[in-house]
C-alpha cells in the first residue's frame, strides 16, 4: 500500500489518499495472456474475431468501457495489453465465454491504451484485433452543479444555499 499526506506550515497533517497494489511474482516466466501457453497464430482463416462498434474510443478517467467481441471458430476469447507479456489493465475483466470486455477505469489511467483480443481453439489463436482507448482527465460541469437563488438566500449565513 502506498499512502500520502500533506503537512501545512503550522505542522498539522492530513492523510489525502492511498492506493493498494498487488504485485504478482511469476517466477521468471513471461506473464500476461500467454503465461504458460504456447499459442500459435491460426493461418487457416477459420478463427476470426471482430469488434462490435468502434475500435478506437475516447473516454474520461473514472468512466466505464465495454467492448463486445464476435468470434468465429473459437472456444474462448483472450486479451492482452501492449504486447503478449502484458495482461489487460487493472480494473478490467474479460468474459472469456461471451467475448465481453469490461473496464471500470480508475484514477490515473490517462493516455493511450492499446488492447488486443483474439479467439482461440486449443493452441491456435485468431489474428488479434486491436482496440485503442484514449483516456482524458475527468472534467466537471461546474456551471450546472449548484445554482444560487439569491432571493431565497437572504438572511442565511454566507456559504449556505437554499435547496
Amino acid at each position: 500500500t502506498i499512502a500520502w499526506s500533506v503537512v501545512d506550515n503550522a505542522g498539522e497533517s492530513q492523510g489525502i489518499g492511498s492506493r493498494y497494489f498487488e504485485v504478482e511474482n511469476v517466477g521468471g516466466q513471461v506473464g500476461g495472456a500467454f503465461a504458460g501457453w504456447n499459442y500459435v497464430e491460426d493461418q487457416s482463416g477459420l478463427l476470426k474475431v471482430k469488434v462490435e462498434g468502434k475500435k478506437e474510443r475516447e473516454v474520461e478517467e473514472l468512466d466505464y468501457v465495454e467492448v463486445r467481441l464476435k468470434g468465429e471458430g473459437g472456444e474462448k476469447f483472450i486479451g492482452w495489453s501492449e504486447d503478449k507479456t502484458r495482461p489487460l489493465p487493472v480494473g478490467s475483466t474479460l468474459e472469456e465465454d461471451k467475448g465481453v470486455f469490461h473496464w471500470l477505469i480508475g484514477p490515473g489511467f490517462l493516455g493511450r491504451h492499446v488492447l488486443h483480443f483474439a479467439v482461440c481453439r486449443g493452441q491456435f489463436i485468431s489474428p488479434p484485433v486491436e482496440v485503442v482507448i484514449h483516456i482524458k482527465p475527468k472534467t466537471y460541469d461546474n456551471v450546472n452543479r449548484l445554482k444560487l437563488d439569491r432571493k431565497n438566500n437572504r438572511g442565511r449565513p454566507s456559504g449556505q444555499m437554499s435547496p
